[in-house]
């Protein structure tokens, strides 16, 4: 039944779900799609950040999240839908949502289909090593003394 791929999204950091169940839940919306072609992309991030005003630390922020996109496209009629609800029934919801409306949207004539895992991997360039284990690992104690540091200095002769 057409173009079938996962690939996680995993970089350096495999994020809130680990590997094994990241291909589970591409792999759970890939069965799940009864489009012509589907693509389903996991991406899982970790932010933190200390905010400061007037050489103050007045806030830290910290927030963990995964998203699924699901594209599905049947003949030149595509769609797609995202969630952050990883259960198996948000899973699913998304697959419906992308998938039907590659049944109502118009068709697009110079739509060229899904990119296969070949193509992909024919133009794939060197991945960006942008991951920092410290800087991923920070505590809010280790960013506050940091920014109490650079005001210091910020606070030092002129």
């Amino acid at each position: 039944m057409g173009v079938r791929q996962a690939r996680p999204a995993l970089g350096a950091w495999a994020g809130l779900v680990g590997e094994r169940a990241a291909r589970e839940l591409v792999e759970q919306a890939l069965r799940l799609s009864t489009a012509g072609e589907t693509e389903a992309v996991l991406t899982t991030t970790s932010e933190a950040l200390t905010r400061f005003a007037h050489n103050t630390i007045h806030q830290n922020v910290a927030e963990v999240d995964a998203e699924l996109e699901v594209r599905a496209a049947t003949g030149r009629r595509g769609g797609v839908a995202s969630t952050n609800d990883l259960s198996p029934a948000g899973v699913e919801r998304a697959v419906a949502r992308a998938c039907e409306q590659t049944q109502h949207l118009p068709a697009n004539p110079d739509w060229p289909g899904l990119p296969t895992l070949a193509d992909v991997d024919a133009g794939a360039q060197a991945p960006v090593q942008a991951f920092d284990e410290a800087v991923a690992g920070a505590s809010p104690e280790l960013r506050a003394r940091t920014i109490r540091e650079i005001c210091a200095a910020a606070r030092g002769p002129l």
